[in-house]
């Protein structure tokens, strides 16, 4: 008796977006509105079987395409059979011309709307032979196994089997690394994991409570029940429109799909009359590398809270809609299905649940070309769908096309052409003027009623009063503040400042220049505004309820028993209870060109003059006989402490020597016990060429700091070269005045409850590397840095396109890059490291930082995360690691060395990024930044960490490092480091157009 052939039948879960489509197949099986055409016209010397066993060999890589859905012990299941369906014919070439007609728009209607026995096939495949060498290939698929990102899988797979079933040369396909049926499998396994009952926590309070429905007029009244038939009109955006809205993307730090939801919004809330509601949208779902070339159903549906307003600006209804898209994309691995269980809104039959209306852009894929063949796509029609409205743009070529799907059952057909002419209205007004009012573009389209519109006309009154006289002059000031700290001419009132060169330290800058220009500036307000335009707006919002900035500080520590005493921030509190802080030197310090127009008398006074302005340089340093250490302030600071060194006579090679001593010489002169803790030195060096050091002990200088010293000191030079006295900008608050004002914050019951948040952090991974060499001391004799650069283009891209799409900040970015440089010396699990940023947080309003001198740093524990193979989710993780951090991180400081409820710990690897450094603004005239010099620490001092890694932005390059002991680490080792960072760095570059197709 012959034995049955084995079956290679295999059946998985379905994931949550089926099991959605498989409840609505179930209330209404004969539903044509989950349909996805694939519907293309092919006219040349089509070779039809090579498309037959290609498209065969596409059914055979895809399990999906070979399932079915069936109940299985009360659920429903996909099993994956072992045959799929194959390309069906139908030859109409012996028709007359009106039977043929006939007969293909049957067969369209057909293969469009027939609904799917899901027991039998979720897909099927039609080739129409219409004429000689003129076909049409109708693929359709139920959305349950296919979406967007498949149709461009299944087209570029279709082309490379056309041609290797034709004998051309092609790459043999990979096998895919995952299919279907186990991502559903791992979906379920992962639905339980904290991370995704977070993102949920974010759902529920961004949508509770739930907006009602936005109902806009419509031709005929709303049925109990929508039957998911729908009408269609295509328009273009044209290729200017299109180039337009791609640079104003750049500009206001969006992707051009942020531009297409604003626009939409703006059209909804005109419509409808009311600004609160929801939009849908959509994200490719396909966070995982191995999911890329797979064909599926793994679209997640996403919900946007409107963030219009009438009166305000599409710069701003921008920056509001772009901050609500990046939240919304953190938390996109929750299942829209799972957010609708959470948030339990009203459901009805005539709505779909949370929203009615939606805008996408579709990522634009390979296509099918055969070599000959004039291939077009065959509009059969608007898809079903349970939405109101579905609107779609896709690339074609170098223009935009726009697709909008209206239910048929509440709009007529021009209804639906006045609605894409009016959306393509606004995206021109958008592109054109982002400073214009949203709702100054005429409309075509009626709208419900003329209550918002008429309070949109009222609150235009004042944007238009805003927009004159007292807006001009205030964008004119701050942009001209910005072209000079940025050292560039080219910035435009709609630029984000962090896209264009900007960070936190160069922001001090412009919030000390805008206060001197009369503008109640703090620092947090270049985190709110990040454009002229914002920034000008919001300055003027404030001038009236705020002083300008406040008087300056007074004199510290002239009068009064203890008044000369400073308490220590936990910065320095950490530097002085490491191993023997008095031992030797370490301190910060910068070399500077030196411009020939600066007189040597001039920079002496003027370096006295700077040091009598900062009370940081009065500061002095004891240690009690307890151990201890104290500091307070002299009464006056260091004088004297410019050195001159001619050099100019030597040749090169021995002015480079002496050059290298002096410079040890006054660096090592800097003492924390006997003083001074600031020396300076002027070099004449060969060739009339002259460099400045500027050199202070760590415990009063920083990054920051120095450009605040060095911004004085060109103050005092132009000033004494014009013959006037010197008059610096105000220092609004002393060192000690922050230090009384975290003492206080140290007891607040806010920090203290930070405490538990930082006894986690410390016990979420290990602080161990490997080291090369495990008995070598780590001194700094030994020390040693090792660095690599990012090209203009490379950094640009980080800076512009990838920052832009991903939400995240250059810091982030560089802190995913040192997570991955630094794996190779981990276990592989997540590392703790020590994260250092500037410190100065804008968190009391009685304290201004912005001009102030000192140590400031925030050192803080991180735990890096693990690696997961996918440079964008990586980037996903460490920016999320970044952001959960509390108040900058300052608290893990006051909890450790002012009120002693943490341990002290020291981890091995530590991560500063310093912004942008040696920027041409002003101070660029006469001191331009030279770089950083040797010997800034004594050569028996003991490291503070293992690695140190840095990074910078200099010139329009990021420049990033290693800094090791030769006792402990090889050169190769840190080489390997520095190229697993340039590896990730260039794949989230590469990445980036992914990323922007995501999102």
């Amino acid at each position: 008796m012959q034995q049955p052939a084995p079956t290679t039948e295999r059946a998985y879960p379905l994931t949550s977006a089926q099991q959605r489509l498989f409840f609505l197949h179930q209330l209404d099986t004969d539903a044509a509105m989950y349909v996805f055409p694939v519907h293309l016209e092919l006219r040349g010397p089509l070779d039809v079987l090579a498309l037959e066993r290609a498209l065969a060999d596409v059914v055979r890589r895809h399990e999906i395409l070979r399932s079915v859905i069936e109940v299985r012990d009360q659920r429903p299941v996909q099993v994956v059979r072992d045959d799929g369906t194959e390309l069906r014919h139908l030859d109409l070439r012996g028709y007359r011309e009106a039977d043929r007609a006939r007969r293909q728009g049957e067969a369209v209607e057909r293969e469009t709307n027939a609904p799917f026995d899901f027991s039998s096939a979720l897909m099927r495949s039609l080739l129409v032979h219409r004429g000689d060498e003129d076909y049409l290939l109708l693929l359709s698929f139920h959305h349950i196994v296919f979406d967007g990102w498949s149709c461009g899988v299944l087209l570029g797979e279709l082309d490379e089997g056309y041609r290797r079933h034709r004998g051309e040369p092609t790459a043999p396909a990979q096998p895919l690394a995952l299919q279907y049926g186990e991502y559903a499998a791992r979906e379920a396994r992962d639905a339980a994991t904290p991370g995704v009952r977070t993102q949920e926590a974010f759902w529920q309070q961004k949508l509770t409570p739930v907006p009602e429905n936005l109902v806009l007029p419509t031709d005929r009244p709303r049925p109990a029940a929508l039957s998911g038939r729908a009408r269609r009109t295509w328009t273009y955006l044209d290729a200017d429109l299109t180039a337009a809205l791609g640079l104003r993307s750049r500009e206001l730090r969006a992707t051009v799909y942020m531009l297409l939801l604003a626009s939409y919004e703006v059209l909804l809330a005109r419509l409808g009359g009311r600004s609160d509601f929801c939009v849908g949208g959509a994200t490719s779902g396909r966070h995982d590398l191995a999911t890329h070339p797979m064909i599926g159903s793994l679209v997640n549906e996403l919900v946007y809270r409107s963030d219009y307003e009438p009166g305000i600006t599409f710069a701003e209804l921008v920056s509001r809609v772009r901050r609500t898209a990046l939240d919304v994309y953190r938390h996109d691995r929750v299942p829209f299905e799972r957010v609708v269980e959470v948030l339990t809104p009203a459901r009805s039959l005539s709505h779909h649940p949370l929203f009615q209306h939606a805008v996408s852009l579709q990522p634009q894929g390979p296509g099918f070309a055969p070599e000959g063949v004039e291939v077009g796509t065959f509009d059969s029609g608007a898809e079903g769908s349970a939405l109101d409205i579905a609107t779609s743009f896709h690339e074609e070529g170098d223009r935009l096309a726009c697709v909008v799907d209206f239910s048929a059952d509440l709009w007529d057909q021009q209804w639906g052409e006045t609605f894409a002419a009016d959306l393509t209205s606004i995206l021109r007004a958008l592109a054109e003027d982002p400073a214009r009012p949203v709702d100054s573009v005429e409309l075509r389209c009626p709208a419900r009623h003329t209550a918002l519109d008429d309070r949109a006309a009222t609150s235009a009154e004042p944007v238009a009063r805003a927009v004159s006289a007292e807006r001009e002059r205030a964008v004119e000031i701050l942009l001209g503040i910005w072209r000079k700290t940025l050292g560039t001419d080219s910035v435009t009132p709609c630029q984000n400042f962090f896209d264009i060169g900007g960070d936190s330290l160069l922001g001090l800058r412009v919030v000390a220049a805008a206060q001197q220009a009369g503008y109640p500036m703090r620092p947090r307000h270049m985190f709110q505004a990040q454009t002229v335009t914002e920034l000008a707006d919001l300055l003027i919002a404030e001038t009236p309820a705020t002083s300008v900035a406040g008087p300056a500080a007074e004199p510290d520590g002239a009068n009064g028993p203890g008044a000369r005493e400073v308490p220590l921030l936990p910065i320095q509190s950490w530097f002085l209870t490491g191993p023997a802080p008095e031992a030797g030197h370490y301190n910060y310090s910068n070399l500077f060109d030196v411009a020939a127009e600066v007189d040597e008398a001039h920079l002496h006074t003027a370096i006295e003059a700077t040091l009598h302005h900062h009370d940081a340089f009065r500061l002095r340093f004891d240690r009690a006989a307890t151990g201890g250490w104290t500091q307070s302030y002299a009464a006056t600071p260091p004088t004297d402490i410019l050195r001159v060194f001619d050099l100019s006579a030597m040749t090169p090679e021995r002015a480079a020597s002496a050059f290298d001593r002096a410079v040890k010489t006054c660096q090592s002169s800097v003492s924390l016990v006997d003083g001074p803790l600031v020396t300076c030195a002027l070099f004449a060096m060969p060739g009339r060429h002259r460099k400045l050091l500027v050199a202070a002990h760590h415990l009063i200088m920083e990054p920051a700091s120095m450009s605040i010293f060095v911004d004085d000191l060109t103050t005092a030079c132009e000033q004494l070269a014009r013959g006037q006295k010197i008059e610096l900008l105000p220092q609004r608050s002393t060192y000690r005045d922050w230090g009384r004002t975290l003492g206080h914050l140290a007891a607040s019951p806010e920090v203290r409850s930070e405490t538990g948040y930082w006894e986690a952090v410390m016990e979420a991974a290990s602080s161990h590397i490997s080291v090369d060499h495990p008995d070598g001391r780590n001194d700094v004799a030994s020390q040693r840095t090792l660095a690599d650069a990012l090209d203009g283009m490379t950094t640009g891209v980080l800076r512009s396109r990838v920052t832009a799409a991903s939400g995240a900040t250059l810091t982030e970015i560089v802190l995913a890059g040192a997570a991955a440089g630094l794996r190779p010396v981990t276990d592989g699990g997540p590392l703790l490291i020590d994260f250092e940023t500037h410190g100065r947080e804008d968190i009391v309003d009685s304290i201004d930082l912005s001009r102030t001198v000192g140590w400031f740093a925030a050192l803080f524990p991180l735990a890096l995360p693990a690696a997961t193979q996918e440079a964008s989710r990586d980037l996903d993780e460490a920016a999320g690691v970044l952001r959960g951090v509390p108040r900058g991180g300052l608290g893990h400081g006051l909890l450790t060395y002012v009120s002693g409820r943490l341990p002290q710990r020291r981890n091995q690897v530590g991560v500063t990024y310093l912004g942008t450094v040696g920027t041409a603004d002003r101070t660029g005239t006469f001191f331009r930044f030279a770089g950083f010099p040797e010997h800034d620490r004594a050569p028996h001092m003991t490291r503070p960490h293992e690695l140190e890694v840095g990074a910078m932005i200099s010139g329009d390059e990021l420049h990033y490092s290693i800094t090791y002991s030769t006792n402990r680490f090889s050169e190769g080792r840190i080489k390997d480091l520095l190229a697993a960072m340039r590896a990730y760095f260039e794949r989230l570059t590469t990445d980036v157009r992914l990323l922007e197709s995501t999102r």
